[in-house]
């Protein structure tokens, strides 16, 4: 895959998806609890980031997450996100020292 073609497709997606709720995931994996990083057009510095986080099963699983369930990095960010500003997600073991095991079959906005 053409990652400059990806990455516009989904950029493009974001830009259509005005009216956005928040982030929907199917994944699996070891039963420990990840983090959703978004970035977006107001997070400017490295450590500025909207973060939100969900709870793996060994079983496959839809996860929905509102956007009003992510808390900001820092006080400059506003509270709301805007679906349209997203300019990338990552996917985060943060907080404790565990083995990462996490697989991903689906990112969307709902």
């Amino acid at each position: 895959i053409d990652e400059k073609y990806s990455r516009r497709r989904l950029l493009q997606g974001a830009l259509a998806a005005r009216d956005a709720k928040g982030v929907t995931l199917k994944v699996k994996g070891n039963g420990e609890r990840y983090y959703l990083h978004l970035r977006t057009k107001q997070t400017r510095l490295p450590w500025h980031y909207y973060q939100a986080s969900f709870d793996s099963s060994s079983d496959w699983q839809s996860v929905s997450i509102p956007f009003s369930s992510f808390e900001q990095s820092g006080w400059v960010l506003g509270a709301e996100i805007d679906p349209a500003s997203i300019s990338s997600l990552g996917i985060v073991a943060y907080g404790k020292d565990h083995q990462a095991d996490l697989w991903i079959d689906e990112i969307g906005l709902y």
